[in-house]
């Protein structure tokens, strides 16, 4: 059985889903693919930062979309805590075009302590309309 995401507003649902974290530490990319093997991809790094002076408090954090390569953003995580729940954007970002749409992210992630893995919750939209050139 699939499931089927109805919206109202101005995007799709392309995908959603979960991955957790494999070990402490690690990086994790997903991505799309568009045509015949060209990927779009997200990047997270999780970096604790106990003294980043712009993290206002331990139960805060910060991401940074920084562009990694042609076809990746990175989404750098930084918190000060041992647990970080339910951070994310709260706005879908755009991050590119899929099959002449506008392909959007949006993620929440929840850390529970030093020795737990990262749990991220992803979906990927595309706007309804085909872009315009």
């Amino acid at each position: 059985m699939i499931t089927k995401f109805k919206l109202e507003s101005a995007l799709e649902i392309l995908d959603s889903g979960t991955v957790i974290q494999s070990k402490v530490g690690d990086n994790i990319t997903l991505y799309v693919t568009e045509y015949e093997n060209v990927n779009i991809a997200v990047r997270f790094e999780f970096i604790k930062d106990a003294n980043n002076p712009n993290i206002k408090s331990p139960e805060s954090a910060m991401a940074s979309l920084i562009d990694y390569s042609s076809d990746t953003v990175k989404i750098e995580v930084r918190y000060k805590s041992s647990a970080l729940l339910n951070f994310g954007y709260i706005d879908p970002v755009k991050i590119g075009t899929y099959y002449e749409k506008n392909l959007f992210f949006n993620f929440r992630v929840s850390i529970n302590s030093d020795i737990d893995v990262a749990i991220i919750n992803y979906t990927w939209y595309i706007s309804k309309e085909v872009v315009t050139k």
